[in-house]
Parts: C-alpha cells; sequence; structure tokens
C-alpha cells in the first residue's frame, strides 16, 4: 500500500511454455476454431489448401496447426454484411 491505496496490477501475457496467449493472441487448435464456427475440421484443412480460410500458423518443427483469435475476427469481419446486395456485390470467395 502506498499512501493508503492500493495499487492492482494487471499481467498479459505467455501462459505455459508460451505456445499459448491469453485473449486476441491466443493460439487455437483447428478443433476450436471448427467449434468456433461450427464447421468440420476437415472444411478448415480444405480452406487452409485452397487459401480460402482464416489465417494459420505451424509451430515450428511440427506439423501442428494454430489459429490467432485475432485473425480469426479479421477473417470474419471481412465476411460481414449489412445487406444481401453488399454481400453478392462482395468480391468472390471460396
Amino acid at each position: 500500500m502506498l499512501g493508503g491505496t492500493t495499487a492492482v496490477v494487471s499481467v498479459q501475457g505467455p501462459v505455459g511454455l508460451g505456445s499459448e496467449m491469453i485473449g486476441k493472441d491466443r493460439l487455437m487448435t483447428a478443433p476450436e476454431i471448427a467449434e468456433l464456427l461450427r464447421v468440420e475440421v476437415a472444411t478448415l484443412a480444405k480452406w487452409r489448401v485452397i487459401g480460402c480460410g482464416p489465417k494459420w500458423l505451424r509451430l515450428p518443427n511440427s506439423r501442428t496447426i494454430r489459429y490467432r483469435r485475432a485473425d480469426i475476427d479479421v477473417w470474419l469481419d471481412g465476411r460481414t454484411f449489412q445487406s444481401t446486395r453488399e454481400a453478392d456485390d462482395a468480391e468472390p470467395r471460396c
């Protein structure tokens, strides 16, 4: 306590060995993203192959695929419309 007040410190940073992060920087698995988007894990795999899904990353020296939550939000924002006309006029997507 300093002068009758209590200091509160909030720390956001790596969790565990640094492979998982908190909040928007959190790394999520394909099954977690599939559940979030309500699609099959195989659909995410197909999107990775044809390049129309959200950005993803492969962990070093591994075949492990992860997605950043922030990248998912950006990808979803790019597919959000206010009208069917706006959606129809948008650039074709996968």
